[in-house]
């Protein structure tokens, strides 16, 4: 699958959702780890180890909350923040890692916050949280018949993040007169990473 997401007038929140958070997340990561081939492919999500790495984020608003978490091993996140900061693998320390990990949730978060504000949604975020852990050994899917949840990798040479967004319609009125509405183009601000 490409990270290239398109978007069309017609298209319901639910795949506007899938869209931005899997688009996003990936293009922030590609963009911020100076990568060049990033793929998105599903993730079934049955084992319960996922990475000893857990970063977190949340966005929410009055229509909607939205949770999403990155999960990795050590060497691949070194490997990207060693390729990002030009420094070499082995003198990354773990806060690096988690660093890296909450800023690759922060910059996803922010852009997917500014997608749903183009789309006349109001939401905040809150600040990443970055932490060791196998996730799906603790916390189980409490889904309910408002969520929406999704599963996927992001894979590229060397290395693989396993992702998982949980969003929650808080109030459907809000989103039943959804729109999406095409973004103007901005400048990139990682020219001069």
């Amino acid at each position: 699958m490409s990270t290239e997401a398109v978007f069309h007038s017609d298209m319901s929140f639910q795949e506007f959702v899938k869209l931005r958070s899997r688009g996003d997340t990936a293009s922030c990561l590609k963009t911020f780890a100076r990568l060049k081939d990033v793929q998105i492919t599903e993730d079934p999500g049955k084992e319960l180890v996922a990475g000893h790495w857990l970063a977190v984020i949340v966005i929410q608003g009055e229509a909607v909350r939205i949770v999403l978490k990155v999960q990795s091993e050590s060497q691949p996140v070194a490997e990207l923040f060693a390729k990002t900061m030009r420094a070499d693998p082995s003198e990354v320390s773990n806060q690096q890692v988690k660093d890296f990990l909450r800023e690759v949730c922060n910059l996803a978060a922010g852009v997917t916050k500014k997608g749903l504000a183009q789309c006349g949604i109001d939401t905040g975020i809150s600040l990443p949280l970055a932490t060791r852990g196998f996730d799906n050994l603790f916390f189980r899917s409490s889904a309910g018949p408002g969520t929406i949840e999704d599963r996927w990798k992001l894979t590229w040479e060397g290395g693989t993040l396993r992702c998982y967004s949980s969003v929650d319609i808080l109030n459907e009125g809000q989103l039943k007169e959804f729109q999406y509405k095409d973004e103007e183009p901005e400048e990139d601000l990682f020219d001069n990473l």
